[in-house]
């Protein structure tokens, strides 16, 4: 992460500095940063459009508000009880960066 802080960093330093031109930064570091932001974005829009689409199949399927939302109820719980103590172990000593994405879903 601090890799595309650097990347941000570089941006806004160099951004105005030559007022008729684009200036661009490259990069390994640079296409990744995109590729990163590019990813979230697809991600955050995808889990907007599934949400309603996925609440309004479980009342169908449900028949009640509340036995709809039950089994998002549980995904929550287990999630959580999955990476909170992933979370406080990995700050406990120094861990890999993915401690957390090995216990993730999907």
């Amino acid at each position: 992460m601090a890799m595309h802080r650097d990347v941000d960093r570089i941006r806004g330093t160099v951004k105005g500095q030559v007022p008729v031109a684009t200036i661009r930064v490259g990069s390994d570091l640079g296409v990744m940063r995109h590729e990163m932001m590019a990813t979230q974005q697809d991600l955050i829009m995808g889990e907007l459009i599934a949400l309603p689409i996925l609440l309004v199949a479980l009342l169908f399927v449900f028949h009640g508000v509340r036995a709809a939302l039950l089994p998002l109820a549980g995904a929550l719980v287990t999630t959580a009880g999955a990476l909170l103590p992933l979370l406080a172990v990995s700050d406990a000593p120094d861990c890999a960066v993915d401690v957390l994405a090995i216990g993730a879903p999907g």
